[in-house]
């Protein structure tokens, strides 16, 4: 391939924007040429097809790697990264509590995590799930744990979602331990300042490096004497948000008390309402007490209602976190994504809630399924593994008639006949799945070349989850790719395939073109930030094609063995 091809290739189907010399860098780059000789370089087909399925062609856009929302904004402006129950690694009935988890879930860049706190031996409050054969840890090994790691991915503020169970004495040593261990990372309440005490949230931007409390004050409203009388002074001085028992949409309340809702009473609140109730207040919402083997609701519906906490059970893979970790990879992953603009004015002037958002920044993404290469065989795909809880595992296992199938599938990988299910989530009107044809007896390399296009009302919320199928009676899970639709680089593009518990497999990936029509009148022109050389040279436009070149890539890249590694 020459330069002036795969520079065409650059501007016309992938959409990227770069100079002669800046495909010329990269191009040397990929062939592994001598950046000072001055003469074009050339490109083999392997080392083009190395380049196809490098991080350099990877479909999530490098530039969301980099914070890039306004982070000047009150706390209640922004969705928050958070976790439920965070210190346990299993059930909610026998599963182990553990310092580790804390740590594991911070590194993602959770920016709320819970802390249920319990009387313990010897004054010295300890977390658990109360009631129930969960193992204990200390309060203050936490709050070490959250001292040495609560910066590790973001220096955003991280929010303690206290459930108190102490009494007063130890709630008293839980202050001096925060006090103590904590020192000037602990948030100061604002709103103790009585004369500025009804002043909208502070900013993430103003709390970098804080940790604020969120729990029962002794200022509560909706709490009476007897509550307020087993809550420490200390404690509650120390608390930054102040939970309140909800009562209704039309009653007062400062910005800075906030209410938790079950995940059960999506259904008794108007959306509107909650729509226009958090506008102005931070809502948490938390799995039922049901779930007791930690898995995980639909977080959609509240995040379309502009709820800013939806917290889920970080340690149980599947789509519900497979798209939270998707949306919060946004914005550098710092655990805090800013609402669309469309939250705040959702009404027109009469007080009318809108119908639609009309302001999507892409319109419509239409997806090639191509192909996949190296499928793992069924046992290595992440959701057979010892110590891991898996219910739908456990019902497969029950059903005699699949065991001889399943062992047969498990110890032949060539057995696999996979599809791409493809799943479009956000607000409800964007909802959408699509199934491609299963591959017969190809868990290689099985190819499909099939398209679907999906029309989107808000593009800012909307996560295309793929994951690989085998079609069996079971229609067992194999592997899947999530992402956010802003962040995808149109053109063809490489899907790193990861393990259901979230790993990414080797060598593994999905292979598709994206096709992109975004709002702006020039849309046809203009094209994303390119992310794989230098910056973008302003002023570029897109060369006309002079070889159709993903004619040949179709071709080669789907025949049985030229879709391999060629990296080495």
């Amino acid at each position: 391939m020459t330069l002036d091809q795969f520079l065409d290739f650059l501007h016309s189907d992938q959409k990227e924007k770069l100079t002669r010399e800046q495909a010329k860098s990269l191009m040397k780059f990929v062939a592994r040429q001598d950046k000072e000789t001055d003469s074009d370089p050339e490109m083999s087909y392997a080392q083009f097809e190395s380049f196809l399925t490098s991080d350099l062609n990877d479909a999530f856009d490098s530039t969301h790697d980099i914070m890039s929302h306004d982070m000047s904004r009150p706390l209640n402006h922004y969705f928050i990264a958070s976790s439920h129950n965070t210190y346990l690694e299993g059930n909610q009935l026998s599963g182990t509590s553990s310092i580790d988890m804390y740590i594991r879930v911070l590194k993602t860049g959770c920016r709320c995590i819970e802390l249920d706190t319990w009387d313990g031996s010897e004054n010295m409050p300890i977390i658990l799930h109360g009631h129930t054969l969960t193992t204990k840890i200390k309060f203050r090994d936490v709050v070490i744990a959250i001292r040495d790691y609560g910066f590790y991915a973001s220096s955003y503020p991280l929010i303690l979602s206290i459930e108190n169970h102490c009494c007063v004495q130890q709630q008293q040593e839980m202050a001096n331990i925060l006090k103590s261990e904590l020192g000037e990372m602990l948030a100061v309440p604002y709103w103790h300042n009585h004369e500025i005490s009804n002043n909208p949230l502070p900013s993430p931007e103003s709390l970098q490096f804080k940790v604020l409390l969120k729990g029962k004050t002794l200022y509560s409203k909706s709490h009476n004497s007897e509550e307020k009388s087993g809550i420490a002074e200390e404690l509650s001085n120390l608390t930054y948000l102040s939970t309140e028992n909800f009562d209704g949409f039309d009653k007062p309340r400062y910005p800075w008390q906030m209410s938790s809702f079950n995940e059960v009473k999506k259904k008794e609140l108007p959306n509107v309402d909650l729509l226009k109730y958090n506008m102005s207040y931070i809502t948490r919402v938390y799995p039922a007490g049901t779930r007791v083997a930690s898995t995980n609701y639909n977080p959609w519906p509240w995040w379309n209602a502009g709820c800013q906490m939806v917290a889920l059970n970080y340690q149980t893979p599947g789509k519900s976190m497979w798209c939270n970790e998707a949306r919060f990879k946004l914005n550098g992953g710092t655990g805090y994504l800013m609402k669309p603009q469309e939250f705040f004015n959702p009404f027109d002037s009469e007080g009318e809630v809108l119908p639609r958002f009309p302001n999507s920044k892409i319109k419509e993404i239409t997806v090639d399924v191509l192909s996949v290469r190296q499928l793992p065989p069924l046992h290595q795909g992440g959701i057979i593994r010892k110590g891991k809880t898996a219910i739908h595992v456990a019902k497969m296992f029950t059903e005699k008639k699949f065991m001889e199938k399943w062992k047969q599938m498990n110890n032949q990988n060539k057995l696999l006949s996979p599809c791409v299910q493809l799943r479009m989530f956000g607000l409800a009107t964007d909802t959408k799945t699509y199934k491609t044809s299963s591959s017969p007896l190809n868990g290689y390399n099985p190819s499909w070349a099939q398209k679907f296009s999906f029309k989107l009302t808000m593009s800012e919320l909307a996560v295309l989850v793929f994951v690989i199928i085998n079609d069996d009676p079971l229609q067992t899970k194999l592997a899947y790719y999530c992402i956010p639709v802003e962040a995808i680089r149109p053109g063809y593009r490489v899907l790193p395939l990861r393990r259901l518990d979230g790993y990414q497999i080797p060598l593994c990936n999905l292979f598709c073109h994206f096709d992109i029509v975004y709002a702006e009148p020039d849309s046809s022109t203009e094209t994303p930030k390119q992310t794989v050389a230098l910056d973008p040279a302003p002023g570029v436009s897109p060369a006309s094609p002079k070889k159709s070149l993903p004619t040949i890539i179709r071709t080669k890249m789907m025949k049985t063995d030229s879709f391999k590694n060629v990296a080495d």
